[in-house]
């Protein structure tokens, strides 16, 4: 059964684990970009697996978990995603791969979509080739038929079980990041114990058995270190201790650079565990290897702190072997003589032997029959162990029986139950091992329980009453009980039992009864709950942030470990660590150190345990404080609790190059007051909107390019986070990856390492995000198509503003929709400088020759008098400039222009002087000149009226212009109010030879600093 379930939880953490590394057919990004999300999101997972570890009956029950899980469909087969999108077109995965197969170096930089998330080919060969490895394992081992594995192969297995569930998956890949500091953030130690004996459990712990052995704790990285890596091991007491179970062991432990483990030894001792030993136990005691301090790395599970559980497993005596012992003496005649005239011998026996000496329930019989008097002691042999816990309640049930073997009669004598009480460890004299003091035995309660006595067939009789007397100063004579039966009813010959007097001085003669058989069986049981005499912590050195603290709690007896069984430690509920079923008088509790504690541990309310004979204790608070334990110096680290960006799912869309950074900091004032007290920040240097009221740190920085340049980061008045603003390039090539790391500072600088050139900016360790700017695709050749108007000329034909029969208006569309700045609706043109009149448009109108026509920002045409003229769109590409060219020449841009052909425009034949729609409202910057057009055949009538003049090309037309305030202006009436005194403008002289169809108005004529516009 063990291994039956074991292979199917197995399947499961496979499942599991398929589901996480196959996540890019989800999150595939995620993996190259973010930190810990696989561990993170399969340890969720796992949590909710675990129902798999149980009976079959839990099957059922555990498919619907992994159903609600997504892992798998109502069939329970394994759920994935099978479709990419490549190139615009939907792919299977069979057909990637034979894609890849053909595909150059080149072209894995290609971006595929994978459910909306876009992903290079190159990492998505690779995930694919982790699916096929996991689906190889997966074949091999669960196939649906048991596989005949060798004991390393179990061994294997077992071990990823454990990793799975205690770690999750770190699926480390040295490419996937690449730190600008240089520090490899995504260096994990993992710890591996093996020797003889050595199991792996599934709560991460490992099992050894209490033999003399060699424990190998194997420290290893996922790639060899770019770094020295180095930490603090020691071992940590719990319920095994130094010395007894185990040889201490405290050290620094170096991976050199370049290598990718290490090794530390410990030494296991036997501990003799019979029943001369005072902690004797049955299940395991359990010690912890912890490893903190770490530099150059984290521990596996991103922490500063990793705790092996070490648990020594004897079951050598038995748990139903503490329960019950029994030793039987009996009296039987065996001759038809009056038994009462015989004194057999005296019977002597030991309460506890010295190999039972814990034995909490213990019955001996005995019989001594004397003259009307069965007599029950107690003898205490030479060289035995008597030992009764103090002030432990040992309950007695005392019988004694006489049967006549006679036909006519059968009699039954008292049977008595009581209770006895030790003061002290009664007898436990190791140099005498006797009984040594009388005077400690508390006082002894009898009762008279149920008792039958038959007489014939007519005689039937109950009893019941209870009497309490003081033990008599011979142990060996503890309780003489005088008792005859006459007539139906009890007599007792002395002060135990009052009776009727009776005839014979009130007794009888049974010498016709034949043979007698009598016996006296006497139990002890243990009656009081367990008590706890100590709690202790392994002190030998200090806990820090993240470090597991043991607390161990030690009873006056042993006890039965549930594995439900909490203590209260510094207010938070801790589980009881020895196994289930354990036998053991020292229990062990884990406490994690948070990152801002006292230095002392306050142990509180320990919950019911139970003693080996069932008797339950109740809920304790054992109000004790435990000081000097904890290191009150608080790590730096601890004050960032997490880091994030504004990009969605860890990518800023293609063209974006701004982004806001956030530090969530811990909640607890005193963890984060390194950067919130007075002289940390600078109240002056702060940002706008809504972060006005943030103050720039002075102690801690961001940076993108390993500390060269530092991004302010800025912190919120309550002290709940910080926030910085990210400022990149536009990703051109491929997209790109971006790290931010975080340093602490010192006069605006990062503090760094090293002397001289040789000195670095020091990162803080595992404290990272990143970003992905996403490639922008550029519109070029043939992506723009052209519609243009119905009157639009060609073949040379000219077309005449005054016969236009709609709006003369150019349009366009995209064709590639990849393109990152394809927005049709967001076009622009220039203003009287040259300027973009809107710097974030995406397309840009011009026209060839704005003298003779114009083009406005929806493309509409206004033609301004006879010429030839031609217009451009171009798509402004997000105004990307392109990389410096070698050798250095002027700056361009990724701009791409579209022009349509060059065509012949006219003004028409009909006198007219108008301003277009388009055109009659002029939008400047403040201080700057603005440029009013209008459109006009009249300077070429005036020239045609001109016939026979030498010159008529040179017959001038005058355009005057007066400007008026906009509330002296009707516009319905297309005039200036009654009595309105305008602004004139110097005139516009036109002739063919220079024909003008435009007035500059003099920026010193255009208020607008008090908002009065004209």
């Amino acid at each position: 059964m063990k291994y039956r379930m074991t292979k199917r939880l197995l399947a499961a953490l496979l499942c599991a684990c398929l589901l996480v590394t196959s996540l890019p057919l989800q999150a595939l990004a995620a993996v190259d970009v973010t930190k810990g999300n696989s561990a993170q999101e399969n340890a969720q997972l796992l949590q909710q697996l675990e129902a798999l570890t149980g009976g079959e009956s839990e099957a059922a029950a555990a498919l619907a978990t992994m159903r609600d899980l997504g892992l798998v469909d109502e069939n329970g087969n394994l759920l994935q995603t099978r479709t990419v999108t490549l190139d615009g077109q939907e792919m299977t995965l069979d057909q990637v791969r034979d894609y890849l197969e053909t595909c150059k170096e080149e072209g894995l930089d290609k971006m595929v979509e994978v459910d909306g998330t876009q992903v290079t080919l190159e990492n998505l060969a690779t995930m694919m080739a982790i699916e096929a490895e996991i689906d190889r394992v997966r074949e091999t081992y669960f196939s649906g038929e048991t596989p005949d594995l060798t004991e390393e192969q179990q061994a294997a297995l077992e071990s990823l079980a454990n990793q799975l569930e205690t770690q999750g998956i770190t699926l480390y890949n040295p490419g996937a990041l690449t730190f600008p500091s240089g520090v490899d953030h995504g260096a994990r130690v993992s710890v591996q114990l093996s020797g003889t004996g050595v199991t792996a459990n599934t709560d991460g712990s490992v099992t050894v058995p209490n033999s003399a052995a060699t424990l190998t704790a194997t420290f290893s990285l996922a790639a060899a270190a770019k770094a020295d890596v180095t930490f603090q091991v020691r071992t940590l007491d719990g319920s095994a201790v130094k010395g007894t179970n185990y040889t201490a062991v405290e050290k620094t432990v170096t991976i050199p650079i370049g290598e990718t483990s290490t090794t530390v030894e410990i030494s296991l001792l036997k501990e003799d565990n019979t029943w001369t030993n005072d902690n004797l136990w049955s299940g395991d005691k359990v010690f912890y290897l912890q490893a903190n301090n770490i530099t150059g790395a984290l521990f596996a599970g991103d922490t500063h702190s990793l705790t092996q559980a070490v648990r020594i497993q004897d079951t050598s005596i038995s748990a139903d072997s503490f329960l019950t012992s029994v030793d039987t003496y009996a009296y039987d005649s065996g001759s038809d003589v009056d038994v009462w005239t015989k004194i057999p011998g005296e019977y002597s026996f030991e309460v506890y032997h010295d190999d039972e000496k814990y034995f909490l329930k213990h019955s001996v019989t005995q019989a001594k029959m004397s003259w009307r008097v069965p007599t029950l002691g107690i003898s205490v042999g030479d060289n035995r162990e008597t030992l009764m816990r103090p002030d432990t309640v040992y309950y007695i049930d005392t019988g004694v029986d006489a049967e006549s073997r006679a036909a006519t009669e059968q009699y039954h004598a008292i049977r008595m139950n009581g209770v006895i009480q030790a003061s002290s460890h009664v007898g436990y004299d190791l140099q005498n091992a006797e009984l040594t003091d009388v005077n400690d035995f508390k006082a002894w309660e009898s009762k008279v329980s149920g008792f039958k006595f038959l007489s014939g067939s007519n005689k039937n009789t109950s009893l019941s009453g209870e009497l309490t007397w003081d033990l008599p100063q011979d142990l060996s004579q503890r309780s003489e009980i005088a008792q005859t039966i006459a007539d139906g009813e009890i007599e007792a010959a002395n002060w135990i039992i009052a009776y009727p007097s009776m005839n014979h001085n009130g007794f009888h003669s049974y010498s016709d009864l034949g043979s007698i058989s009598a016996s006296a069986t006497m139990y002890f049981y243990d009656k009081l709950p367990p008590e706890v005499e100590s709690v202790t912590v392994d002190t030998d050195s200090l806990y820090t942030a993240q470090d597991v603290v043991p607390v161990t709690a030690t009873f006056a007896e042993a006890v039965k470990v549930s594995g439900n069984e909490t203590l209260v430690i510094n207010d938070k509920s801790c589980k009881v660590q020895e196994s289930a079923g354990t036998i053991t008088r020292t229990v062990t509790f884990l406490y994690e150190v948070q990152a801002a504690e006292s230095s002392s541990l306050k142990i509180g309310n320990l919950s019911s345990f139970t003693d080996v004979s069932g008797n339950s204790g109740t809920a304790v608070n054992l109000n004790r404080t435990v000081v000097d334990v904890i290191d009150t110096n608080i790590p730096h680290w601890a004050a960032l609790t997490s880091v994030t960006t504004d990009a969605e799912n860890g990518a800023y869309a293609p063209g974006v190059t701004t982004g806001t950074l956030t530090v969530t900091l811990h909640e607890d004032e005193d963890v984060r007051s390194w950067l919130t007290q007075a002289g940390t920040t600078d109240p002056n240097d702060k940002l706008e909107g809504v972060y006005a009221e943030y103050a720039c740190s002075t102690v801690l920085g961001a940076s993108t390019d390993g500390g060269e340049t530092i991004i302010p980061l800025y912190i919120a008045p309550d002290g709940g986070q910080m926030v910085g603003k990210l400022d990149f390039p536009v990703s051109t090539e491929e997209s790109v990856t971006h790290v931010v790391e975080f340093f602490e500072l010192q006069d605006g600088n990062p503090i760094t390492s090293g002397e001289g050139e040789d000195a670095k900016p020091v990162p803080f360790f595992g404290i990272y995000t990143s970003f992905v700017a996403q490639q922008a695709m550029f519109l070029g050749e043939g992506d723009v198509t052209f519609t243009t108007p119905a009157d639009w000329p060609e073949d040379g034909q000219r077309v005449f503003g005054d016969q236009l029969t709609a709006p003369f208006t150019l349009s366009f569309t995209v064709v590639d929709q990849s393109a990152t700045w394809k927005d049709t609706s967001k076009v622009t043109i220039r203003d009287s400088e040259g300027k973009l009149v809107d710097e974030d448009a995406h397309f840009l109108w011009e026209s060839s020759n704005p003298q003779v026509a114009t083009i406005n920002e929806e493309g509409e045409i206004t033609i301004l008098t006879n010429g030839a003229v031609s217009f451009t769109l171009t798509a402004l590409n997000g105004n990307v400039e392109k990389a410096p060219a070698d050798p250095p020449q002027e700056a361009t841009t990724y701009a791409y222009t579209y022009a349509t052909p060059e065509i012949l425009v006219g003004v028409g034949n009909s006198p007219f002087l108008t301003m277009p729609e388009s055109l009659r409202t002029t939008t400047v910057r403040g201080g700057q000149p603005a440029t009013v057009l209008w459109s006009s055949n009249l300077t070429e009538k005036n020239r045609d009226n001109a016939a026979g003049m030498e010159e008529p090309d040179s017959v001038e037309t005058t355009f005057t212009l007066t400007l008026y305030n906009a509330g002296d202006f009707d516009e319905s009436a297309g005039g200036p109010i009654e009595d309105a005194q305008g602004e004139a403008l110097d005139p516009v002289v036109s002739s063919m030879e220079d024909v003008k169809s435009s007035a500059l108005i003099p920026a010193s004529m255009i208020p607008y600093a008090n908002g009065q516009p004209y």
